[in-house]
């Protein structure tokens, strides 16, 4: 029996940190301009606004992203190396690599919150009767900090500048450091993949095109 509460621990616990260290990317909220219904993008420019990372990087993950689904795309940061994006020059760049839309993308708050989860502790009783233990266990508390990113991205048409689609999304980094998860790319990646299938799912961008998200 102990053999087999020691495994049941080990399990809780190793679920528990797997649980403490990831993360998520999900739609806080989504607006669309009807204009634009039934029009696709097939060649984006994409552009980090005020990003106080990585520019490049975080530009690169969205480029690569668009392209894995079949949709041409350039970083702003790769065709106006030093340059500061403004509505204009992104315009203007976009017009010049004849690209149907351009994609800012921009953090709106980076803050690190508290958060709680609530389990049943594991209890020393057999395992015939473990379900039955469980419902009659008290819930405990544990607390950990969380990295809360909210980012929005808008979509806008080159041809007349108005916005087409824009999207809230929020990313919660479960531990620490949240920072160094921003930095390292892996944000830019979870966030590019869930703004790529909005898109899709949304038909600004063919659903024929490239892998399934």
């Amino acid at each position: 029996m102990n053999v087999w509460i020691r495994k049941t621990a080990l399990i809780a616990v190793t679920s528990l940190l797997l649980f403490s260290s990831c993360s998520a990317t999900k739609t806080i909220d989504t607006w669309r301009n009807s204009t634009f219904e039934g029009r696709y993008a097939g060649n984006i420019l994409v552009a980090g606004v005020n990003y106080p990372f990585d520019t490049r990087q975080l530009e690169d993950s969205f480029v690569s992203r668009f392209r894995e689904y079949g949709v041409q795309s350039v970083s702003f940061s790769a065709v106006s190396p030093g340059s500061t994006f403004t509505a204009e020059k992104g315009r203007t760049e976009a017009i010049r690599l004849k690209s149907d839309a351009v994609l800012t993308i921009r953090l709106i708050s980076v803050k690190e919150k508290e958060d709680w989860e609530r389990f049943a502790p594991t209890p020393d009783v057999p395992a015939e009767l473990y379900m039955e233990s469980m419902q009659q266990a008290p819930l405990l508390a544990y607390s950990f900090e969380v990295e809360d990113v909210v980012a929005e991205c808008s979509l806008y048409d080159t041809a007349s500048g108005k916005l087409i689609w824009r999207l809230h999304a929020e990313t919660i980094k479960r531990g620490s450091p949240g920072k160094e998860y921003i930095m390292s790319g892996r944000l830019a990646a979870s966030l590019s993949a869930e703004v790529v299938k909005s898109l899709r799912d949304g038909k600004l961008i063919r659903q024929g095109q490239g892998k399934n998200p």
